[in-house]
């Protein structure tokens, strides 16, 4: 059943996400339950922080977004008996995405696929009635989530092409204005072709000993290897040293299709 929901995902679009999550709260908060992104209110879930204990028991508490909390036994003894100075609460929404929530469930879960949908935030708070601030703040921690996302995985593999290349962010538009040397910002990014997994990485430098450790750290061994004419003098060391079953480059100056004719023919 969670399976067969996940999938509805990936074609979800604004005009079937009440299809998915349903017009009210508890059913929104049911469905986020079958796909694990909050839990069912099940005390062998959860673990004391402060006991290591699992002598739990769901308490209401509507101080909290679901109304319950679980309360700590051996903790609540400890306190009376006078052997610690506080009691112990958990949050059943402890380490999900809706743990410091202020929205409901269904709001929450708008604002999330309105961003990943990159609409507007003025059309979103025209839509839904939320301020523009909360807003902001909602799409601010999913572009946080999005970075770390992509900035702490490998990609790549036996049989998977991958793209990489550079970027120098913050660079005077059309040449023009003062070089705003201080402020740039190298970014390295890989694709790959075969999943359309990304990476995307902060450089200190543009040098090729910081590139050759991008690829080292960021793509798995096996992998062919896509870039342009920068690290064409390395190539043997990308396949060699660093065990990439190849690597095909392209120096734009001069050619720019023939990057696409590799991919097709594998050579």
């Amino acid at each position: 059943m969670a399976q067969e929901i996940i999938e509805r995902f990936e074609e979800l679009t604004v005009y079937h996400f009440y299809d998915v999550f349903g017009h009210s709260e508890e059913a929104c908060i049911h469905l986020l339950q079958e796909i694990g992104l909050i839990p069912w209110l099940n005390e062998s879930h959860f673990i004391c922080p402060r006991c290591n204990g699992n002598n739990l028991h769901l308490t209401r508490a509507p101080t909290y977004k679901l109304n319950f909390a679980f309360r700590c036994r051996d903790c609540k003894q400890a306190k009376r008996q006078g052997r610690q100075q506080m009691e112990t609460w958990i949050n059943p929404l402890h380490n999900t995405w809706f743990e410091r929530a202020k929205l409901s469930f269904l709001d929450v879960m708008r604002v999330t696929h309105a961003f990943v949908l990159n609409f507007p935030i003025f059309i979103l708070e025209d839509q839904t009635g939320i301020d523009d601030e909360t807003l902001i703040d909602w799409y601010s921690v999913c572009r946080e989530v999005c970075t770390e996302f992509a900035t702490q995985r490998r990609i790549g593999g036996a049989g998977h092409i991958v793209e990489i290349d550079e970027h120098l962010l913050v660079t005077p538009k059309y040449h023009r204005g003062h070089a705003l040397v201080n402020q740039a910002e190298w970014v390295w990014g890989a694709y790959d072709r075969t999943t359309g997994e990304i990476v995307l990485v902060r450089l200190p430098d543009r040098t090729d000993d910081t590139l050759l450790l991008c690829i080292t750290n960021y793509i798995n061994e096996h992998s062919l290897i896509f870039s342009d004419g920068w690290l064409r003098r390395r190539s043997n060391e990308i396949v060699d040293d660093l065990n990439m079953s190849g690597h095909h480059y392209v120096v734009h100056k001069y050619e720019f299709s023939r990057y696409e004719w590799i991919a097709q023919t594998g050579k």
